[in-house]
């Protein structure tokens, strides 16, 4: 497995296992989530997460905040990425 890999791996697992619950309110039962790709800047010390959430079933529009799977993104790769700033582009899929 490559570095790449192992860094998609440990926020999608953070997304999808340990923040399901949070998640499964906002978007769905059933939903999906993935990190699709990244890409970084050396000069700006910026890492730009690419992910894609695709929506479940019975979503309360009313309820659905687009910006939580932007902040669980964040947070899982500030922990591994502390010193670099963490931009995300949240795609939606259903």
């Amino acid at each position: 497995m490559t570095k790449k890999e192992k860094i998609f791996r440990v926020i999608d697992r953070y997304v999808s296992i340990i923040k399901k619950e949070d998640m499964s309110l906002m978007y769905g039962k059933g939903f999906k989530f993935k990190v699709h790709t990244y890409s970084s800047s050396v000069r700006e010390k910026i890492l730009l997460f690419e992910c894609i959430v695709t929506l479940g079933e019975n979503i309360d529009h009313s309820m659905m905040d687009p910006y939580i799977a932007d902040f669980y993104v964040r947070e899982a790769a500030a922990t591994i990425f502390p010193d670099l700033k963490i931009r995300t582009l949240i795609r939606w899929d259903s």
